[in-house]
């Protein structure tokens, strides 16, 4: 079992170092913010659905889209090893918990911040079945696809249910930053 365990261990290492030689770049907003040079769209579990952002509106996200196109265009970015957010590409903006909204919009997530702060920090934590939760720094909670309001995604729940179930359809993504082997 030690053995397993230190094996698993070496080999997400090794998957670090090699997406660290051949595809990470530092972000010009931020000197200490790398991402992947791979992009890739991230389908919530509940309805299988790409997460979308809203550019033509407020940029709010929702897991609406059955195609991946222009609109689904995500990357996931990491400050250190626990500070993880999502990027969005083509709108050069960090995706942020709304934190200053009322209910039922708290902890909306939007694509607005031009560098990332702490509304911006996210936690990917794996999950069965190469799914993955994402747990807002800032509001404590675990990000949500609201399939009763539209599949907008917020940070509202305090524990993972169905609606908290993501996956990152960018294998060698999904496996940098939330530590899946």
């Amino acid at each position: 079992m030690k053995k397993i365990k230190r094996a698993v261990g070496l080999l997400g290492a090794l998957t670090l170092f090699c997406a660290l030689l051949v595809g990470v770049q530092s972000t010009a907003a931020n000197a200490d913010v790398f991402c992947l040079n791979q992009t890739g769209g991230i389908k919530s579990s509940a309805n299988n659905l790409y997460v979308s952002v809203e550019l033509a509106s407020d940029a709010r996200l929702q897991a609406r889209s059955a195609t991946y196109g222009d609109w689904e265009h995500l990357q996931i970015c990491w400050q250190d090893a626990a500070h993880t957010y999502i990027d969005i590409i083509g709108n050069v903006h960090a995706v942020s918990a709304e934190l200053s909204m009322n209910e039922p919009d708290y902890g909306m997530l939007r694509a607005r911040a031009a560098t990332p702060g702490s509304w911006e920090r996210f936690h990917c934590q794996p999950l069965s079945g190469g799914e993955v939760a994402f747990w807002s720094e800032a509001s404590g909670y675990y990000v949500s696809a609201e399939l009763s309001r539209g599949g907008l995604l917020r940070a509202r729940a305090t524990s993972i249910g169905p609606w908290e179930r993501f996956t990152i359809t960018n294998a060698s993504v999904r496996n940098t930053f939330c530590g899946i082997v």
